[in-house]
């Protein structure tokens, strides 16, 4: 996993409710507040050289519906990741990774130290200590390779991923504990507008599932008939696959995307329709 932090903002959608718990630090009545989505008690295996994937949501709760007539949209203010437990013999041979939508962040890349473990690591970028820095066993709160600021201004909804790529050939590891905190506020929008610039009716949901092997369903919605080009792209912004492309009615339509040939890694799906165009990420996992 090479070093980066890409963002390219998407439509907001609507999700289904995530049956992850999740802490709510302020009422939803306020104009701000938070949230800390987290997984527990995962015994995920870090194997040598490949990549290990977990995914977390965060969705709207129940009573934050809007009124009739406008959709609720959650908007990222600021992004703090908690890696409370991850047992690994060696830090230095970790690079870890956040994905959400289609923006990717390096929080660890490249270290010079020695050592093992993270107990209630916390990654925010107001920290005063750079996580390349810090020495392990990693406790307390670093700012992380990559400004975690990118996230802002963006849908604060959906699913948050993170990476981790293991560069040893001999050493395992295992991811036990991690979450997110977000800090978001509420914009009311009217049914079927997007984000400012994107055309009523045109959007394209998150792939389910995500991450996924081998296969996913892709939603996306035309506000007109017209000539459309779905494509995948690999981490580089290498066209890897062409999923959809010709003439097409206005409506919503599902394409599948069949990985069986891709490796294990994090892609993009861009959706081309006339002057409209948004683009997603997705996780293939093997």
């Amino acid at each position: 996993m090479a070093t980066q932090a890409r963002c390219a903002r998407t439509p907001r959608e609507s999700y289904t409710r995530s049956a992850l718990r999740i802490g709510l630090a302020a009422s939803l009545a306020a104009t701000v507040a938070s949230a800390q989505p987290e997984r527990t008690g995962l015994h995920k295996t870090i194997p040598p050289l490949r990549s290990t994937y977990d995914t977390l949501g965060f969705f709207p709760p129940a009573g934050s519906a809007p009124s009739p007539g406008g959709a609720l949209g959650l908007v990222t203010r600021e992004v703090a990741v908690r890696i409370d437990t991850l047992n690994f013999p060696l830090d230095e041979a970790l690079d870890i990774a956040l994905h959400h939508g289609a923006c990717i962040d390096t929080l660890i890349h490249g270290l010079r130290t020695g050592g093992a473990n993270f107990r209630g690591a916390v990654f925010v970028d107001t920290a005063r200590v750079a996580v390349d820095t810090g020495a392990a066993p990693f406790t307390g709160e670093f700012s992380p390779a990559h400004p975690l600021a990118q996230f802002d201004g963006g849908e604060a909804s959906g699913l948050w991923i993170l990476e981790i790529y293991n560069h040893s050939a001999d050493r395992m590891g295992i991811l036990e504990q991690w979450g997110v905190a977000v800090t978001f506020s509420r914009v009311a929008t009217s049914v079927g507008a997007g984000e400012a610039g994107t055309p009523r009716g045109f959007s394209l949901s998150q792939n389910y599932p995500n991450p996924f092997n081998p296969s996913t369903m892709i939603r996306y919605i035309l506000p007109a008939r017209g000539t459309i080009a779905l494509a995948l792209f690999n981490a580089l912004g290498q066209r890897v696959m062409t999923i959809a492309a010709g003439v097409q009615d206005a409506g919503e339509h599902e394409v599948r995307l069949d990985a069986s040939g891709l490796p294990s890694g994090i892609y993009f799906y861009r959706l081309q329709a006339g002057s409209n165009a948004a683009a997603r990420s997705l996780a293939v996992v093997k």
